[in-house]
């Protein structure tokens, strides 16, 4: 794709206009897979950024993030951005106090959660209660019993915005072309601190990932470390935007191993706990496993030179994990144990060390 952006919104606008129905991404939801078509990802967005303008964010304002990776946080990136906003996401796991104070520091106009446990954080926080205008929960599950004049349901936000958007059909477009390279488009997490990263830097950042991805149209990418972090933004935008990659998101932190194995990505980003634990897994079942089996699969690892018989047990293991079309296999920060490594080799599946953001 031309490099002849000077924002994210001008990309992904393009983008989104090209592919049309085709899937953008898809996520679990009570143990069912739903697809967000690029059709849908643009008016999603369109209709939150409407609602965001209807209640005062403009140029430079923060609208702040505090949920789990789902395809909500990426329409809001967009949304907010194509408004001038500054995107600030929060470490899903911070305490109450942690989450407070991201948002007094950043002095957050709106803020999205994704779970009444996490709107609890934000409402025990008397210092960014008294910044923020707006809190907008993705989830309406449990909130008629935390209901207050400020806060407000998504799917609210998205009917009243999609009105808006009817009423002024280009005035989401004439935003996006408004954009300039050197706004601020996103605060990068740093050392005590948020560090501002521009429109063009950020496409910068964009560019350059795309120089060690190995990835096709149509491939798979699991998302599911913290979009917080500027590193997983930059990998998931790019192999969106300029790959045409189906990012998945998991149903939650705690289902990521089943629905890594059903969604069978090319690429994942992970730290080296969890490369170590999917590992472990596998140790573990064949521990209680036969003792046939047992030796099978120490002889299969062992060995330097592989029968059909012996790549067949290695494969049924990788399919086992979801990690049979696995090219990018990517420690995010720091290395696994050389024997965990060595195990990953053994299944062809090198793991590759990149930066955090």
């Amino acid at each position: 794709m031309a490099r002849d952006f000077s924002t994210l919104p001008q990309l992904w606008r393009k983008r989104c206009a090209e592919q049309g129905d085709r899937a953008a991404m898809r996520y679990k939801q009570r143990g069912i897979w739903s697809t967000v078509s690029w059709r849908q990802f643009f008016e999603d967005a369109r209709a939150i950024a409407m609602a965001m303008s209807a209640a005062g964010v403009g140029p430079g304002d923060v609208v702040a993030v505090l949920a789990e990776n789902r395809p909500e946080w990426l329409v809001v990136e967009l949304a907010a951005q194509a408004l001038g906003g500054i995107v600030h996401g929060i470490e899903p796991h911070a305490t109450a106090a942690e989450a407070g104070l991201a948002l007094q520091r950043s002095a957050a106009r709106i803020v999205f959660v994704d779970t009444v446990e996490q709107l609890a954080k934000v409402r025990s926080s008397d210092a960014a209660d008294l910044q923020l205008r707006q809190v907008v929960a993705f989830e309406s599950h449990g909130l008629h019993a935390a209901e207050h004049d400020r806060i407000v349901r998504y799917d609210d936000w998205l009917a009243s915005g999609t009105r808006l958007a009817r009423e002024h059909p280009r005035l989401f477009d004439e935003r996006i072309d408004q954009g300039r390279d050197d706004a601020i488009a996103l605060f990068a997490p740093g050392a005590g601190t948020a560090v501002p990263v521009t429109q063009g830097e950020l496409l910068v950042r964009l560019w350059s990932a795309l120089e060690w991805m190995k990835l096709d149209s149509g491939d798979h990418v699991l998302s599911f470390e913290p979009l917080m972090q500027v590193g997983e933004r930059v990998a998931v935008l790019a192999a969106m935007l300029a790959l045409g990659v189906l990012v998945h998101f998991p149903e939650s932190s705690s289902t990521v191993f089943n629905d890594l194995a059903e969604a069978a990505p090319h690429m994942v980003r992970a730290p080296a706990r969890f490369w170590a634990r999917l590992h472990d897994r596998v140790e573990q079942a064949m521990n209680d496993a036969p003792p046939r089996a047992r030796r099978s699969y120490a002889r299969a690892l062992a060995a330097t030179r592989r029968g059909w018989w012996r790549r067949a047990l290695l494969r049924r293991v990788s399919r086992s994990l979801g990690l049979q079309r696995m090219r990018m296999a990517i420690v995010v920060p720091g290395d696994v144990e050389s024997h965990v490594a060595a195990w990953y080799r053994a299944l062809d599946i090198p793991l590759l060390s990149r930066p955090a953001a």
